[in-house]
């Protein structure tokens, strides 16, 4: 479980009327992992406003059978919440798993730029995602290497706007 999984829990519950006014349609959580936060806010959404949103967690194939135990053990009733495969760049299977019409989807995301080889397939992911869906993309991020600005440097060259909310965390 990485910190920055944790985190990006905290900072949506604190952000809630900040990311779910109105509340998305999809809530998509890319590169899952455990699905920490995909599926914490999933339960955020089952109190505020059950019925309206479809949580879907994705990751790798290898990823998704311990995505998919960690979803059924932490049921929500009123949340459709999913796991899927989604390698970043695969925009063919980003159009099964988002229907066309869908628009203000949320994008989350914890601890995704880490290797430099797939910096590029994710900003292709981010940039599709935000230009056919309006999506708004949440990432919580650890700085380890100077070369991660190298991504973000790769969203804003995309024409993305790049906002860095906190610097340094403080954990415990």
């Amino acid at each position: 479980l990485w910190p920055a999984a944790e985190y990006l829990s905290e900072y949506l519950q604190e952000h809630l009327d900040t990311f779910l006014d109105p509340t998305p349609p999809i809530v998509l959580e890319l590169g899952a992992g455990l699905g920490l936060s995909g599926i914490y806010l999933a339960f955020l959404l089952q109190a505020r406003s059950p019925g309206t949103t479809r949580v879907l967690l994705t990751d790798l194939a290898e990823a998704l059978d311990g995505l998919t135990r960690h979803i059924h053990m932490n049921p929500t009733k009123d949340v459709d919440i999913t796991a899927a495969e989604l390698p970043w760049g695969d925009l063919d299977r980003i159009k099964t798993l988002i229907p066309n019409h869908e628009q203000n989807v949320l994008v989350i995301a914890a601890d995704v730029v880490y290797y430099e080889h797939l910096f590029a397939p994710l900003a292709c992911t981010l940039h599709y995602l935000c230009y056919e869906h309006r999506a708004t993309v949440i990432i919580a991020h650890i700085k380890r290497w100077k070369k991660d600005n190298q991504f973000f440097a790769q969203l804003r060259k995309r024409g993305l706007h790049v906002s860095v909310e906190r610097e340094e965390v403080g954990f415990v």
